[in-house]
This record gives C-alpha cells, structure tokens and sequence, in this order.
C-alpha cells in the first residue's frame, strides 16, 4: 500500500479510503482523456507481437550447468 501510495504522492492511510468501485469511473475517464479504449480480445495477436518484439525480444534459456 505504501509503495502505491507512494506512485500517486497520496498518504497510504488516504488510499486505503479510495473507492475501488469508482476505479472504473477513473480508467473510463482517463480513457477517454488520452484517446484509448478499452482493449478487445482483437487487440490480443498485435499485443503479443508487439510485447514480444520490443519487449522481450531473448528468450531466456535454462543454463543446463545450473
């Protein structure tokens, strides 16, 4: 809790007050300030490349000595 309130510069004892119910308020909120909308499972395969490419781009591989 003191790490997230940290992130958002509130007290953690005034974050463990937030309304979790309207956190869906704020996403569509900043959603919509910025332009995005909600992911789609459409959006999943182009993610996927996208995480995979920039990143992630190595896959670890298991050192067989260890």
């Amino acid at each position: 809790m003191e790490y997230a309130a940290d992130l958002v510069k509130v007290p953690a004892a005034e974050l463990v007050k937030y309304d979790l119910a309207g956190a869906k308020r704020h996403r569509k909120q900043t959603r919509e300030a910025l332009g995005f909308r909600p992911p789609t499972l459409a959006d999943e395969e182009p993610l996927t490349a996208w995480l995979a490419a920039e990143v992630c781009p190595v896959e670890p591989v298991e050192d067989p000595a260890a």
